[in-house]
């Protein structure tokens, strides 16, 4: 018993902290083509014409942009789907629909991958499959960025983070106060 707590305060002492990592510290993205979202309706939800095969950040129709990257067979990001979905809707019940749109990156996952996680989680804004992992590099998932386009399709980074989505009302809050939305 006594190793056991032992070896709890251990892995607490250690991997704690990076439960609580806000992100990677980069100040902005540069121009980068993602697939088209594989989950019907996501193009028009992005602004995009609906032949497109590629696009950039640049394309969508949106000031702010919220991107999560997960992978399809990661634990967490299974446990944050339903969250990641609250904030789509609080977004929208905000009146904000317009102004912010969510993507969702998988992070070497393929189309068909994608489209089960979507149905499985119901997802109702954009899917991307990144099944040879060339658009945002990240440590480990999830990770979300508020990113603000750029002309030239790159885009700045007003927030990262990795690991838990913030509480649906504070991340809102840091999506206006980086913003400048109201």
């Amino acid at each position: 018993m006594r190793l056991r707590s032992i070896l709890l305060l251990i892995l607490w002492v250690f991997f704690l902290p990076a439960c609580a990592t806000p992100g990677p510290q980069i100040e902005s993205l540069p121009a980068l083509l993602f697939n088209a979202p594989v989950n019907a309706g996501a193009g028009d939800y992005l602004g995009l014409s609906p032949d497109v095969t590629s696009f950039s950040l640049n394309d969508v129709d949106a000031r702010v942009i919220v991107v999560e990257v997960f992978q399809v067979q990661c634990f967490h990001c299974q446990e944050e789907a339903h969250y990641v979905n609250e904030l789509f809707e609080q977004l929208n019940q905000e009146g904000l629909y317009s102004q912010v749109k969510m993507m969702a990156i998988a992070y070497g996952n393929t189309p068909f991958e994608v489209t089960m996680y979507a149905r499985k989680y119901h997802v109702p804004f954009a899917m991307i499959a990144d099944p040879r992992q060339k658009t945002i590099a990240v440590d480990s998932t999830p990770a979300y960025f508020i990113l603000e386009p750029l002309p030239g399709g790159g885009a700045k980074v007003l927030y990262a983070k990795y690991g838990m989505l913030p509480e649906t009302d504070q991340f809102i809050k840091i999506i206006k106060e980086r913003s400048g939305l109201k």
